[in-house]
């Protein structure tokens, strides 16, 4: 690929529709920036480069009209060599253009129109779809966007969801806070602990996350967790129970085998933020919480908003509230002390600064 020639991610980018305007063009429009001749190039703004002047030979030798000639003939020396620097690089960028535009409809501009900047009126008074059309496309590619991707990896299904929230809202056809909420959905599917604390997370924000900036955090929690190069379109998939020979495994303990697998894989922690296991967590379980102990308020509430909206996580809390409440008649408070020394320590009086209150 040579270097002028039109990239997106190693891939270059060829005109054939109105469907590949905004990227071509977009491309075009960073390579001429980078060679400095987009404001010759720019087909909204008219501007010819010019080519300097070399500074007539006064007609009468004094020693000012000397000294004159000496300085105008360096500043043009300077300026021819910026002109010639800049026609150069028009003439690559047409080239460029000529290159990755479909023959169909570049053909008779390549032959008639010397212009680059001319060459991209033409081009875009045939090729630039209409806002209608343009809205339509977009809000089609979110849609497409909401189904389990096929054949690429998240962060390749995530730099897409950029790209179209960013057009849809610059076209105002979206709000960051409903663009957000579209994309934790999605990622429901996949890792609903990790979902939400990002999603609670980006809520108590005081200066809200772009969107960008809170994708980025879906990325990094994958990423730590290890499983981020492994998720293609099967990561997608809801978990389902396990199976022995094509058949459901029957066991007495298999919610709280469950809930322990679940546990070690979710590196992000408890519903409350903290580290410790969802059974032993006083704000999921409060029959456990020993005398004396008051919970975080603003914690408190992050916990049952995540329980009441989420119904896999809602099955399990009640199973462990009420696997807890079968066994409490077996311990006495003095061995529920013990066992929460830990998160009474960290607990019962909770620092003004832990106080994360939207």
């Amino acid at each position: 690929m040579g270097s002028t020639e039109v990239a997106e991610h190693g891939v270059t980018v060829i005109l054939r529709s109105p469907r590949d305007w905004h990227k071509w063009f977009g491309s075009i429009k960073t390579q001429a920036i980078a060679q400095r001749v987009w404001l010759y190039m720019d087909p909204d703004k008219p501007l010819d480069l010019v080519k300097p002047t070399k500074p007539p030979r006064p007609t009468e030798i004094t020693e000012t009209t000397r000294f004159n000639y000496t300085i105008d003939l360096e500043e043009y020396k300077e300026e021819k060599a910026v002109w010639v620097r800049a026609d150069d690089n028009l003439g690559k960028m047409r080239r460029t253009i000529c290159q990755t535009v479909a023959s169909t409809h570049i053909s008779d501009l390549a032959a008639n129109v010397e212009s680059p900047r001319e060459i991209l009126a033409a081009l875009k008074k045939r090729l630039c779809p209409t806002e209608d059309t343009r809205e339509n496309e977009l809000l089609a590619q979110l849609d497409a966007l909401q189904k389990a991707p096929k054949s690429q990896n998240f962060e390749k299904w995530t730099y897409e969801w950029r790209e179209v929230v960013r057009d849809l809202m610059t076209m105002e056809l979206i709000q960051l806070k409903a663009a957000k909420s579209l994309y934790y959905r999605m990622n429901l599917k996949f890792n609903s602990a990790i979902a939400n604390q990002i999603w609670f997370w980006d809520k108590k924000l005081v200066t809200k996350s772009s969107f960008e900036e809170f994708t980025d955090e879906f990325i990094t929690a994958y990423r730590e967790q290890g499983s981020l190069s492994k998720m293609q379109d099967s990561s997608f998939t809801t978990t389902t129970e396990p199976t022995f020979q094509g058949k459901p495994v029957e066991s007495s303990d298999r919610t709280s085998e469950k809930l322990d697998s679940q546990t070690r894989k979710e590196k992000r922690g408890c519903l409350c933020g903290g580290d410790e296991r969802w059974k032993e967590c006083l704000y999921i379980v409060p029959s456990l919480r020993p005398k004396g102990w008051k919970p975080d308020p603003a914690k408190e509430k992050m916990v049952n908003e995540i329980v009441e909206k989420n119904y896999q996580v809602r099955k399990t809390v009640e199973a462990i509230r009420k696997k807890a409440a079968s066994c409490s008649g077996a311990l006495g408070a003095d061995t529920a002390n013990a066992l929460h020394a830990t998160s009474e320590t960290s607990n019962l009086t909770p620092n003004a600064d832990d106080n994360d209150s939207e």
